[in-house]
This record gives C-alpha cells, sequence and structure tokens, in this order.
C-alpha cells in the first residue's frame, strides 16, 4: 500500500492555482471580498457585528503600488493563523452555504504582485498576526522548475521557500479584522490599481446594495422579503466610496435610449416543486438590444448576492446568442446544490445544475424569447403605420402644392404610399394577433410591454379596436391617395392654380415649361429624390 508521501504536488500547481487561475486580474476583488462577506457572516452570527455593520475596506495606490483589503469579521486568532493560511485547498468551510470554500481563493494575489502580506487580529487577543509570502520569488522558482530539467520542485517546498510568519503585539484587545496586502503590484496589472475600473468591475460583481437612484429596488427589496429570501449585500468601499450596484432605469440602444418602466419577478423550482432561484428583470420596449457599452446590460447569474461569470454566462440558454442583451436583471441561485466552480464562471455539473438549465431554458424561450419579440414586433408595426400615414399627408400635401414634375412622378408616388398602406394594413393584423393572444391576462409581460409601447406611442386605440374583432379606430385611411371617389362621389375641388411644378415658373412661356419637364424627366431618372429636390430648388432660384 502506497505510503501518503508517494503521492507529491509539484510546483506547477501553484502556477495553475495562480497565474493560470483567471484571465481577468480584477477577480482578486471578488476572491478576496467573499472570504471577507464569510467572516463578517460569522461575526454577526457570534453577536461580533450587528447586520449592517459588516464592512470591508479596500484601499488602492497607485504611487506606491500597493493594494489593501481589510474586513472587519471574527479575523483568525494566532492559535489557528498558520494552521488556517497554511491550508491549501483544506478549507473548513461548507460547500454551498459559504461563500468561499475550497481555500485556494487567497492565493490569487502571488500572480499579480512582488510580496503578498496577510495579517489578522481576533477579539480579546493581544496580538496581530502576519504572513508573508514572496510571490516574485514564487514566479522564479516555478519558472525554474518548469525550464530546467534538473529542477523539481514540490509545492510544499516552494511554499516553505517562499512564507514566514510572525507576530506584533497590539493594545486593541477588542478589535477583530483580517487584511490583505499587495505590495509593488506588477506593472501589467495596472487595472488593479486604477480605482475607476475597480469600481466599475464591483459595482455588479460584488454583494452591494442597488443604487438609490435605480427606481425599482424598493419593488425588489419588497419581493425578497415577501418570499423570505436572503439577499446578501454588504457595505464595501474603494478609497473612501461606498460601491453600489449600478443599475439605471434607462438603457442604451442602437435606437435611441430605451427606459425600464417596470421590473418583472419568475422563481425557478425544482422537481419536488422547490424555488431554487429567483429572477428579476426589467420591462421596456425592447426596440432592439442594449449597447454592448452600457455596463449593466445582461441577465446576470449570482450566488449569494455574488456574479458568477460575466454579462453572458447564461447566454447559451437563450433561443438566441443575442437574447440576453435584451435585458438587465439577475438570476439568484438559492439552493444549496448549485455551486460555483473554482473559476467562480459557472456551476459545477451535477443533477441540481441540470434542472436549473432545464427550467431556465424552458422560461426563456417561452417567455423571454417571445417577450423581446413581441415588443420588437410590436414597435415596428407602429412604426410602419406612423410611416404610411407620414408618406399619405407628404403625398397629399406635394399633390396641392404642385411638387410633381409630371404625372408619372405622381403616381410613382401614389404606388409608394399604396405599398406603405398595406404594409400598415398588416402591421394592425399583428398588433391584433399579439394583443388579443395575452389580453386575458394582464400579468403577462408580453401584454405589459405592448401595452407600454401602445401608451408611448399613442396607439392604444390599436389595442382597443383589437379587442372587437379589429372594429373601431382604424390605423389606416381608406380613401386612396390619388383623390378618386369610392362610394359617394366626392364634391368637385376648385381647380388649383399650380397643377405640375413646371407652373410656378409663371416668367417661362408654356411651351419653354413643356422642354424643362421633359428635360426633368430624365434627370429624375439617374439621381435619387434628395438630389432630385436639390435640382428643383436650384432651377426655380435661377428662374425667379
Amino acid at each position: 500500500m502506497p505510503d501518503s508521501s508517494d503521492y507529491v504536488f509539484g510546483a506547477n500547481i501553484l502556477d495553475n492555482l495562480t497565474t493560470g487561475m483567471y484571465t481577468d486580474s480584477r477577480v482578486i476583488y471578488r476572491e478576496y471580498i467573499q472570504n471577507a462577506c464569510d467572516s463578517i457572516d460569522a461575526a454577526i452570527e457570534e453577536g461580533l457585528l450587528s447586520q449592517g455593520q459588516g464592512t470591508v475596506e479596500i484601499y488602492t495606490d497607485d504611487s506606491s503600488r500597493t493594494i489593501t483589503i481589510r474586513d472587519n469579521g471574527t479575523g483568525i486568532s494566532a492559535q489557528a493563523f498558520r494552521r488556517t493560511l497554511g491550508n491549501i485547498a483544506n478549507s473548513d468551510k461548507t460547500l454551498g452555504e459559504s461563500k468561499g470554500f475550497r481555500g485556494i481563493g487567497r492565493l490569487c494575489g502571488l500572480a499579480y504582485c512582488e510580496t503578498l502580506v496577510f495579517s489578522s487580529k481576533v477579539s480579546g487577543e493581544s496580538s496581530i498576526s502576519y504572513m508573508k509570502c514572496d510571490a516574485k520569488m514564487m514566479r522564479r522558482l516555478i519558472n525554474e522548475n518548469q525550464s530546467q530539467r534538473n529542477v523539481k520542485l514540490s509545492a510544499a517546498e516552494v511554499l516553505d521557500r517562499i512564507i514566514t510568519y510572525d507576530k506584533k503585539d497590539s493594545k486593541d484587545i477588542s478589535g477583530h479584522w483580517f487584511e490583505v496586502e499587495l505590495i509593488n503590484v506588477n506593472a501589467e496589472n495596472h487595472e488593479l490599481l486604477a480605482r475607476e475600473s475597480v469600481i466599475d468591475y464591483l459595482s455588479f460583481v460584488a454583494p452591494v446594495p442597488f443604487n438609490k437612484n435605480f427606481s425599482y429596488r424598493t419593488a425588489i427589496y419588497t419581493y425578497v422579503q415577501a418570499h423570505h429570501y436572503h439577499l446578501y449585500e454588504y457595505v464595501i468601499k474603494v478609497n473612501g466610496e461606498q460601491i453600489f450596484k449600478d443599475y439605471r432605469t434607462y438603457v442604451k440602444t442602437s435606437k435611441g435610449e430605451d427606459h425600464i418602466f417596470q421590473v418583472q419577478f419568475h422563481e425557478i423550482y425544482d422537481d419536488d416543486n422547490e424555488v431554487i432561484a429567483w429572477v428579476w428583470y426589467g420591462l421596456r420596449n425592447f426596440q432592439a438590444v442594449i449597447d454592448k457599452d452600457s455596463p449593466q446590460r445582461g441577465l446576470r447569474l449570482r450566488k449569494e448576492n455574488i456574479q458568477i461569470g460575466d454579462e453572458d454566462a447564461l447566454q447559451r440558454l437563450f433561443k438566441e446568442d443575442r437574447g440576453t442583451h435584451y435585458f438587465i436583471g439577475e438570476v439568484h441561485a438559492i439552493s444549496r446544490d448549485l455551486i460555483p466552480n473554482s473559476q467562480r464562471d459557472y456551476f459545477n455539473e451535477n443533477q441540481m445544475r441540470n434542472i436549473f438549465e432545464r427550467e431556465a431554458e424552458q422560461y426563456f424561450v417561452d417567455t423571454l424569447h417571445k417577450l423581446y419579440h413581441a415588443g420588437n414586433d410590436f414597435s415596428t408595426a407602429v412604426d410602419k403605420i406612423d410611416a404610411y400615414e407620414k408618406q399619405r399627408e407628404e403625398f397629399e400635401q406635394k399633390k396641392r402644392n404642385g411638387d410633381y414634375i409630371d404625372d408619372q412622378q405622381r403616381k410613382d408616388a401614389e404606388a409608394k404610399v399604396n405599398k406603405a398602406k398595406r404594409n400598415a394594413e398588416d402591421a394592425k393584423k399583428k398588433i391584433v394577433n399579439v394583443t388579443d393572444r395575452y389580453k386575458g391576462d394582464p400579468d403577462s409581460p408580453i401584454f405589459k410591454v405592448v401595452s407600454r409601447i401602445a401608451k408611448d406611442r399613442g396607439a392604444t386605440k390599436y389595442i382597443a379596436s383589437s379587442s372587437n374583432g379589429g372594429e373601431g379606430s382604424t390605423p389606416v385611411q381608406e380613401d386612396n391617395p390619388s383623390g378618386e371617389s369610392q362610394g359617394e362621389p366626392k364634391k368637385e375641388e376648385q381647380p388649383r392654380k399650380k397643377q405640375w411644378w413646371t407652373d410656378r415658373l409663371t416668367s417661362v412661356p408654356k411651351n419653354e415649361r413643356k422642354l424643362i419637364t421633359r428635360v426633368l424627366r430624365v434627370v429624375r431618372k439617374c439621381v435619387d429624390e434628395t438630389t432630385m429636390k436639390k435640382i428643383l430648388d436650384k432651377v426655380e432660384e435661377d428662374f425667379k
């Protein structure tokens, strides 16, 4: 039977757990914050802190290239300090309950600085414990281990050479805290010292409260309280500035700003009808996807209110890749069996993950996919009706003003108006289909969205007309744009002084006007309408 000494973990494993672990250096803030939050939770449970008193303070100093992360949680006692920090991947925390539980997150800072220092103190002790790690030496030893055949170090040997412990007296007997310090941050990791970059990252990743300017924060808190969920929130500061989730009530799209007018909620259940996750997302007109540079874009996945992955973590569960980009919102996993993986970019593979994906995907396809398509289709339909009305009015105006150079140009314009009318009629049918399908369910997010679009666009008459089979107010005019009679004969109009465009050239003899008309016909075939308008304006100006 092999002895435990037969199993050796090479130094390269430290490279995997530090430099090779993450693609975004700012992840170290998430790792240290989640450990700090666990310590704060413990301090509240032990009565050292009241709810809301837990604080994580982050300080970045670009001049000294130093980062300090300090919490006021329980801290680690002098007796347990070396054992706790020296145990790698052997955490005492509970799987599925604690935010950090693998015991490897504390190593992440080794990849980004020359020296990593941990210090801590617990209430009732008169000493501060220190652990100092020479990160620069660690990377050199790992490099030698990888590049030189005659050098084969174990992970334990490397750790023994780079780690030292110390202890100092403290007069603050009641104090309790834990601190991480990154000294001489690597030049290539400048983002770690950029205050705004750190704030932008943490404002969606960290377990912090909603921005007070976000109008729907109260609705979310009310929902959480009514359902007895726990929304973990902590006071986290960067250089003294408290961080909040930076959600806003408007989003930028390719079609301009769109405003959130309500938040919708949904629960995801397992096979035993137990809630395993809950969802909130903003309702808007859904005319287009949210711009890529909008930091709040995406339906984000969270566990213990810490973001998992990025804004696209749930993208593959949508029917279309772009689906998640129509939304702002969050999916909060609450089942203890939905366990973030070591990189915290998704869940570990297990049965509960399969159930979560099945139920979430069904909701995304059956509801969210139809939601943003219905909003987009409804808006497009109103656009077509509005476009017809505008074209029709322009046609009548030009006809009255004698803006057409001949009968053929007027017929061409009339054909375009008739085409726009057919599009408007098709759009009206689409509006009726959508509203009739969901009008019986006023709580349906789709009905809420199309009703809001109708209100915003002054198109409520289209929804009203759909309730009685399309009767009532109609979105398109039934008289044809040429002015020819339909049914009852129209009263004879007074003769127009200017029937054609050349009639305004009063200083030009009639026979010359005919020649100008022939020339303009040729020109019209060669240029677009905008250029033609400029030519006509210039000709009229020259003949005045």
